[in-house]
């Protein structure tokens, strides 16, 4: 058992192409629904499973909109992650504390730093139960994982059908590396 950087109700949690989750959203006290929720969380964490225990987690850099009871967070296709939403009461309300909130915004998780990596060959679809060969090319020599991960159907802070399949991928040659299912 681990304690996260500041407590939170309501978040949403996504898995990474990392294998690592995200954190974001939610709120620092209260309960979920009609004005119960206070103190927003807006600075995200990053939970390492792989990690030693007491450096699993970190904190990123937050947003300036406080996402709360009605939020949601979803992987995109590219890597990054949309946070949209966020209502504590019964109806719309914009104005006064927690107003409804109908703007989406883009996070990009810290991988984007790292070193760009270019898909050579693809298929270009797959059927139930076929063997495929993807071939993926760094810049620089890096360790390579190819990971494929389902987007969940997210609602009231709980994330529905999350899965991550990390695939096998062989030792690199000339900076390419070949992963064969």
């Amino acid at each position: 058992m681990e304690d996260m950087p500041q407590k939170r109700t309501m978040g949403d949690m996504v898995i990474l192409p990392t294998r690592d989750v995200l954190i974001i959203n939610g709120a620092g006290n209260g309960a979920q629904g009609w004005g119960g929720a206070t103190n927003p969380v807006q600075a995200p964490n990053l939970y390492n499973p792989y990690n030693a225990p007491g450096t699993r987690f970190s904190t990123l850099t937050g947003t300036n909109i406080p996402r709360v009871y009605h939020s949601t967070a979803n992987l995109l296709q590219d890597g990054r992650i949309l946070p949209a939403g966020s209502n504590t009461h019964q109806f719309y309300t914009f104005t006064g504390y927690q107003p409804t909130e109908l703007r989406i915004e883009t996070f990009s998780p810290p991988y984007f730093g790292a070193t760009q990596v270019y898909l050579k060959k693809a298929p270009g679809g797959l059927g139930y139960g076929d063997d495929f060969t993807a071939v993926v090319k760094a810049t620089t020599p890096t360790t390579i994982e190819l990971n494929l991960v389902n987007a969940p159907f997210v609602t009231h802070s709980y994330a529905m059908g999350q899965r991550l399949l990390q695939l096998a991928v062989s030792p690199p040659a000339q900076n390419s590396y070949s992963i064969v299912s």
